[in-house]
C-alpha cells in the first residue's frame, strides 16, 4: 500500500466497513471524485478514492464517517466505532446519545457471467447519468473495468447514500445503502448501539 489509499487494485473480499465518530483526513486518500451537500441541519462530503468510498456528515459538534476500503495501517484507531469485513448480507445501526441515528445495509452479490454483464451495463448507464461515477480502465479485464457508482439524496434532515462497488474479475457487486439522520428524534433506547 502506498501513502494514499485508493491507488491499488483489490478484490471485493478485501473490502471492509469502518464507522468513525470523526472526520478522516483527505491526505489519507487519492480522491478521484468528490461532492459536497449542505442542508439546514448538516454538511456532508462524499469521496470516491479508487475502489473505496468515504462519506462524512457534520452536524453541530457531531461528525460521522462511513468508509468502505481495504483495511490498512494508514487508518487511524482514534474514533473508530466499528468495523467488519463484507460477507453476504448485513445490517448495522447506531443510535447516538444525541438522538441522531445511522443505519447501513450491505450485500455482496456474486453473479453468473450473463447476469453480471447485464447488471454491469445497467449500472454503467445509470451511473454515467446521475450521481457520482468513477471507472478504472487501468484495471480492466475481459473488456470490463471495475467501477464505483454512488447515488446520494440530500434531504433536509437526512443523507441517503446508495453505493455500488463493481468487480468484474469476481463477477461481484458490493451494494451498500446508508442513512445518516442529522437531527434528534424519539428513539427510546437511550443511545445504545444495535447490531
Amino acid at each position: 500500500m502506498t501513502v494514499e489509499m485508493g491507488r491499488t487494485k483489490h478484490a471485493v473480499a478485501e473490502l471492509s466497513f469502518f464507522l468513525y465518530d470523526r472526520a478522516l483526513h483527505p491526505e489519507l486518500f487519492r480522491i478521484d471524485r468528490s461532492q459536497t451537500f449542505s442542508q439546514p441541519f448538516y454538511h456532508a462530503s462524499v469521496w470516491i478514492a479508487g475502489l473505496s468510498h468515504v462519506v462524512t456528515v457534520h452536524s453541530g459538534q457531531w461528525s460521522l464517517t462511513e468508509l468502505v476500503a481495504v483495511e490498512s495501517d494508514l487508518l487511524p484507531d482514534r474514533g473508530l466505532l466499528t468495523s467488519f469485513p463484507f460477507r453476504g448480507e448485513r445490517d448495522h445501526d447506531v443510535d447516538f446519545a444525541s438522538g441522531r441515528h445511522y443505519i447501513v445495509s450491505s450485500q455482496v452479490e456474486r453473479m453468473t457471467e450473463h447476469l453480471f454483464r447485464a447488471t454491469y451495463k445497467d449500472l454503467v448507464r445509470t451511473g454515467r447519468n446521475r450521481g457520482m461515477f468513477a471507472c478504472f480502465e487501468q484495471w480492466a479485464s475481459n473488456g470490463l473495468a471495475p467501477f464505483i457508482y454512488l447515488d446520494c439524496e440530500a434531504r433536509r434532515t437526512e443523507l441517503h447514500v446508495q453505493a455500488f462497488h463493481v468487480f468484474p474479475d469476481d463477477l461481484t457487486v458490493l451494494k451498500t445503502q446508508s442513512i445518516f439522520e442529522a437531527t434528534a428524534r424519539e428513539r427510546g433506547n437511550g443511545g445504545r448501539t444495535r447490531r
